[in-house]
């Protein structure tokens, strides 16, 4: 999948057999977590476990665990 993205990828800290993780530097220069799925096609049953997965993620207050900021789609 190739996405434009305005920001510089500087590791990869994770990979599994349906995600990537990096870490990046937003054009800011504010460092922050990208997690990009590897189907250029996923199913409908995972998009919706990565969404729900977005959701709690984002529902969460504190400062041990990562923020999240917002969800990008490509189409």
């Amino acid at each position: 999948m190739n996405i434009k993205i305005d920001y510089k990828i500087i590791s990869k800290i994770y990979e599994s057999a349906n995600s990537l993780i990096y870490r990046a530097i937003k054009p800011d220069k504010s460092p922050i977590i990208l997690k990009i799925l590897k189907e250029n096609y996923p199913t409908k049953s995972e998009l919706i476990r990565y969404q729900q997965e977005y959701e709690i993620t984002k529902s969460l207050n504190s400062n041990r665990i990562i923020k999240a900021y917002n969800r990008l789609v490509a189409k």
